[in-house]
Protein backbone atom coordinates (compact mmCIF):
# COMPACT_ATOMS: atom_id res chain seq x y z
CA UNK A 1 0.00 0.00 0.00
CA UNK A 2 1.51 3.56 -0.99
CA UNK A 3 2.26 5.68 1.77
CA UNK A 4 2.08 9.89 1.33
CA UNK A 5 3.07 11.74 3.78
CA UNK A 6 1.35 15.32 3.85
CA UNK A 7 1.97 17.01 7.41
CA UNK A 8 1.89 20.53 6.11
CA UNK A 9 3.90 23.86 5.69
CA UNK A 10 6.79 22.72 7.73
CA UNK A 11 10.28 23.03 6.84
CA UNK A 12 11.72 19.88 8.45
CA UNK A 13 11.10 16.64 7.90
CA UNK A 14 9.27 14.43 9.57
CA UNK A 15 9.82 10.38 10.27
CA UNK A 16 6.56 9.89 8.27
CA UNK A 17 8.08 11.89 5.19
CA UNK A 18 10.97 9.32 5.53
CA UNK A 19 8.69 6.08 5.35
CA UNK A 20 6.85 7.93 2.89
CA UNK A 21 6.59 6.84 -1.06
CA UNK A 22 5.84 9.95 -1.94
CA UNK A 23 5.68 13.53 -0.19
CA UNK A 24 3.59 16.42 -0.54
CA UNK A 25 3.71 20.20 0.87
CA UNK A 26 0.08 20.11 1.98
CA UNK A 27 -2.19 18.24 2.38
CA UNK A 28 -4.23 19.81 -0.67
CA UNK A 29 -1.29 18.52 -2.81
CA UNK A 30 -1.38 15.29 -1.23
CA UNK A 31 -5.33 14.74 -2.30
CA UNK A 32 -3.63 15.91 -6.03
CA UNK A 33 -1.14 13.28 -6.17
CA UNK A 34 -3.78 10.25 -4.64
CA UNK A 35 -6.65 11.46 -6.51
CA UNK A 36 -6.28 11.32 -10.95
CA UNK A 37 -7.69 14.25 -12.72
CA UNK A 38 -11.32 13.71 -13.84
CA UNK A 39 -10.53 14.70 -17.13
CA UNK A 40 -7.81 12.28 -17.36
CA UNK A 41 -10.16 9.61 -16.23
CA UNK A 42 -12.18 10.88 -19.09
CA UNK A 43 -10.05 11.10 -21.80
CA UNK A 44 -8.27 7.66 -20.82
CA UNK A 45 -11.67 5.89 -20.86
CA UNK A 46 -12.64 7.59 -23.98
CA UNK A 47 -9.06 5.99 -25.77
CA UNK A 48 -10.20 2.85 -24.09
CA UNK A 49 -13.20 2.76 -25.52
CA UNK A 50 -12.07 3.87 -29.54
CA UNK A 51 -9.54 0.73 -28.95
CA UNK A 52 -11.91 -1.84 -28.20
CA UNK A 53 -14.64 -0.81 -30.67
CA UNK A 54 -11.97 -0.77 -33.45
CA UNK A 55 -10.68 -3.92 -32.23
CA UNK A 56 -14.41 -5.88 -32.42
CA UNK A 57 -15.02 -3.41 -35.77
CA UNK A 58 -12.17 -5.63 -36.81
CA UNK A 59 -12.54 -8.81 -35.59
CA UNK A 60 -15.96 -8.86 -37.31
CA UNK A 61 -14.98 -7.89 -40.19
CA UNK A 62 -12.23 -11.07 -39.74
CA UNK A 63 -15.10 -13.08 -39.59
CA UNK A 64 -17.25 -11.66 -42.57
CA UNK A 65 -14.21 -12.50 -44.03
CA UNK A 66 -13.97 -16.02 -43.52
CA UNK A 67 -17.91 -16.83 -43.44
CA UNK A 68 -17.52 -14.92 -47.23
CA UNK A 69 -14.73 -17.44 -48.27
CA UNK A 70 -16.44 -20.73 -46.72
CA UNK A 71 -19.31 -20.26 -48.30
CA UNK A 72 -17.76 -19.97 -51.31
CA UNK A 73 -16.18 -23.41 -51.24
CA UNK A 74 -20.01 -24.79 -50.08
CA UNK A 75 -21.12 -23.84 -53.24
CA UNK A 76 -18.32 -25.49 -54.83
CA UNK A 77 -18.31 -28.98 -53.30
CA UNK A 78 -22.23 -29.13 -53.01
CA UNK A 79 -22.28 -30.81 -49.58
CA UNK A 80 -25.50 -31.99 -50.01
CA UNK A 81 -24.22 -34.39 -52.83
CA UNK A 82 -21.31 -35.49 -50.42
CA UNK A 83 -24.69 -35.77 -47.88
CA UNK A 84 -26.05 -38.50 -50.03
CA UNK A 85 -23.10 -40.33 -50.61
CA UNK A 86 -22.87 -40.65 -46.39
CA UNK A 87 -26.03 -41.28 -45.77
CA UNK A 88 -25.88 -44.52 -48.32
CA UNK A 89 -22.77 -45.69 -47.21
CA UNK A 90 -24.21 -45.23 -43.32
CA UNK A 91 -27.24 -47.48 -44.94
CA UNK A 92 -24.32 -50.32 -45.87
CA UNK A 93 -22.84 -50.32 -42.89
CA UNK A 94 -26.09 -50.61 -40.92
CA UNK A 95 -27.48 -53.28 -43.35
CA UNK A 96 -23.99 -55.32 -42.89
CA UNK A 97 -23.87 -54.91 -39.62
CA UNK A 98 -27.45 -56.17 -38.51
CA UNK A 99 -26.20 -59.31 -41.08
CA UNK A 100 -23.44 -59.45 -38.92
CA UNK A 101 -25.20 -59.18 -35.69
CA UNK A 102 -28.17 -61.68 -36.49
CA UNK A 103 -25.19 -64.48 -37.52
CA UNK A 104 -23.74 -63.44 -34.31
CA UNK A 105 -26.66 -64.27 -31.91
CA UNK A 106 -27.70 -67.09 -33.59
CA UNK A 107 -23.98 -68.86 -33.31
CA UNK A 108 -24.19 -67.61 -29.84
CA UNK A 109 -27.40 -69.04 -29.48
CA UNK A 110 -26.36 -72.78 -30.92
CA UNK A 111 -23.09 -72.27 -28.65
CA UNK A 112 -25.41 -71.83 -25.86
CA UNK A 113 -27.66 -74.93 -26.48
CA UNK A 114 -24.97 -77.54 -27.00
CA UNK A 115 -23.22 -76.55 -23.51
CA UNK A 116 -26.63 -76.66 -21.78
CA UNK A 117 -26.99 -79.76 -23.28
CA UNK A 118 -23.69 -80.73 -22.53
CA UNK A 119 -23.76 -79.91 -18.86
CA UNK A 120 -27.29 -81.93 -18.66
CA UNK A 121 -25.34 -85.41 -19.89
CA UNK A 122 -22.41 -84.63 -17.16
CA UNK A 123 -24.80 -83.61 -14.48
CA UNK A 124 -24.41 -86.40 -12.14
CA UNK A 125 -27.88 -86.17 -10.62
CA UNK A 126 -28.56 -87.19 -13.87
CA UNK A 127 -28.26 -90.88 -12.85
CA UNK A 128 -30.49 -90.75 -10.27
CA UNK A 129 -33.41 -91.78 -11.92
CA UNK A 130 -31.60 -95.09 -12.72
CA UNK A 131 -31.55 -96.01 -8.69
CA UNK A 132 -28.41 -94.35 -8.52
CA UNK A 133 -27.67 -92.73 -5.39
CA UNK A 134 -25.26 -89.31 -3.93
CA UNK A 135 -23.99 -89.93 -0.55
CA UNK A 136 -22.71 -86.35 1.34
CA UNK A 137 -21.28 -86.70 4.81
CA UNK A 138 -23.92 -84.96 6.73
CA UNK A 139 -21.59 -82.81 8.97
CA UNK A 140 -19.65 -81.43 6.42
CA UNK A 141 -21.49 -81.81 3.32
CA UNK A 142 -18.80 -83.98 1.58
CA UNK A 143 -19.03 -86.23 -1.40
CA UNK A 144 -18.83 -89.98 0.30
CA UNK A 145 -16.75 -91.79 -2.53
CA UNK A 146 -15.27 -94.74 -0.56
CA UNK A 147 -16.42 -97.04 2.49
CA UNK A 148 -13.01 -95.58 4.16
CA UNK A 149 -13.87 -92.24 3.81
CA UNK A 150 -16.90 -92.86 6.90
CA UNK A 151 -16.29 -94.40 10.44
CA UNK A 152 -19.38 -95.74 12.30
CA UNK A 153 -22.00 -93.97 13.95
CA UNK A 154 -21.65 -91.13 11.10
CA UNK A 155 -24.71 -89.36 9.85
CA UNK A 156 -24.83 -89.72 6.06
CA UNK A 157 -26.94 -87.83 3.59
CA UNK A 158 -28.37 -89.91 1.25
CA UNK A 159 -29.77 -88.30 -2.41
CA UNK A 160 -32.02 -89.65 -4.49
CA UNK A 161 -33.97 -88.84 -8.07
CA UNK A 162 -37.26 -87.46 -5.94
CA UNK A 163 -35.71 -86.52 -2.60
CA UNK A 164 -33.14 -87.38 0.36
CA UNK A 165 -32.39 -89.70 3.47
CA UNK A 166 -30.45 -88.96 6.47
CA UNK A 167 -28.76 -92.58 7.95
CA UNK A 168 -26.42 -93.71 10.28
CA UNK A 169 -23.42 -95.71 9.50
CA UNK A 170 -24.05 -98.81 11.24
CA UNK A 171 -21.76 -101.10 9.92
CA UNK A 172 -18.89 -100.94 6.93
CA UNK A 173 -18.48 -103.60 4.55
CA UNK A 174 -14.63 -103.24 2.46
CA UNK A 175 -14.86 -104.78 -0.91
CA UNK A 176 -10.80 -105.49 -1.40
CA UNK A 177 -11.18 -105.57 -4.66
CA UNK A 178 -8.70 -102.75 -6.33
CA UNK A 179 -10.00 -102.05 -9.53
Amino acid sequence: VPVVSAVGHEIDTTLSDLAADKTAATPTAAAELVVPNISELYRDTDLFYDRITQAVENHLQQIRSIVKIRYQQLKLYRPSARLDRQKEYIRLLHSGLQINFELRINSIKDQYHRLEKRIAELNPKRELVNGYALVYNDTDGNIISSVTEVKLQDRLKIELYNGSIIAKVLKKEVDNDDR
